[in-house]
């Protein structure tokens, strides 16, 4: 079954409404890599110190290196459109 949701997600907490909202969306994300829709997911988390390291949720080598090659190449393409 090919997955109906983007690979690359961002949850921007400054705009989400409530705490719950985000812990719904890293819930389904956790979800789907559980139930093996999503084999692989990488996430980047944000510190309130200004700090960030990413999470590579499940998977074989191969496709965490894929999973965080992608959210990588959405970073660098979003950081890119942000400078424009």
């Amino acid at each position: 079954m090919k997955e109906k949701t983007p690979s690359t997600c961002v949850i921007d907490l400054e705009k989400a409404r409530s705490r719950r909202q985000v812990t719904r969306a890293l819930e389904n994300i956790l979800g789907k890599t559980s139930n093996g829709t999503r084999k692989c997911t990488a996430i980047r988390v944000h510190y309130m110190d200004g700090t960030s390291e990413v999470k590579v949720i499940g998977g074989k080598p191969e496709e965490q290196a894929e999973a965080l090659a992608k959210l990588e190449a959405e970073e660098a393409k979003r950081k890119a459109l942000m400078e424009e």
